[in-house]
């Protein structure tokens, strides 16, 4: 299960909290309900390939036309 962000609506409190993917409310500490809330996810990428300058180019196959 995915961990989701959560703003309670009544104490304004923000926490993360691990639910269904479908799960849009649930229920702060205060006792009122909290919405689900977008936030940048945390993406990390390892290796070769994800970077223009990690691939291997021969030739003609970088260059802009007009260079």
């Amino acid at each position: 299960m995915p961990t989701f962000d959560f703003k309670c609506e009544k104490c304004g409190k923000t926490f993360s909290n691990l639910v269904n993917a479908g799960v849009t409310e649930v229920n702060c500490k205060c006792g009122s309900k909290a919405k689900k809330i977008f936030s940048v996810p945390n993406i990390q990428f390892k290796g070769k390939g994800f970077f223009a300058s990690d691939h291997k180019c021969s030739g003609n196959c970088c260059k802009k036309e007009g260079d």
